[in-house]
């Protein structure tokens, strides 16, 4: 092998290790559906509760910045969430308690602050009746001003129906 093309090739194998690494060094997610979320919360060995309501809590006394990026803060605290939760016949059956919200962390990314407001929300319940909204960095468990069509599809999805991610 001549050295030029020696240099080509350890530069090419060089080249292709970073970018073949890329992966480990970025967190990957696709945009959450609500059909999705669905359907993981339902195979779930947890229960959960999907609400749709309004969240309200005080977000000055939340901090998310730890200051340092390989140890990023996952942050809880607590709020109150309201409306109703999915039952047999849609969102009819009232809801009304406090929650956690726990914002969880991969590596360096977080889940984001959820805004009070109206929410689709999939709470995490425990034997003793806590309530969990736990948000991650990749999202999927709190929707923000939910269209109507989302909660169309969860209640289609509860019913035994079509429940499928829709793409663009």
């Amino acid at each position: 092998m001549k050295p030029v093309k020696r240099i080509a090739v350890l530069g090419l194998a060089a080249v292709l290790g970073v970018v073949g690494s890329g992966p480990v060094w970025a967190l990957s997610c696709l945009p959450p559906d609500v059909t999705d979320s669905y359907k993981t919360a339902a195979a779930s060995e947890a229960s959960y509760v999907v609400v749709h309501g309004h969240l309200r809590h005080d977000i000055r006394h939340v901090n998310q910045d730890s200051g340092d990026v390989n140890r990023p803060l996952e942050a809880s605290f607590q709020a109150r969430l309201s409306g109703n939760y999915l039952g047999k016949h849609g969102f009819t059956e009232a809801y009304a308690l406090p929650v956690t919200v726990v914002l969880t962390c991969t590596a360096a990314w977080c889940g984001g602050l959820p805004k009070p407001g109206r929410v689709l929300a999939f709470v995490r319940q425990t034997d003793d009746g806590a309530q969990f909204l736990e948000i991650g960095p990749c999202g999927g468990t709190h929707f923000a001003d939910p269209k109507p069509e989302h909660l169309q599809k969860i209640v289609a999805c509860h019913m035994g129906k079509r429940c499928e991610r829709e793409f663009p």
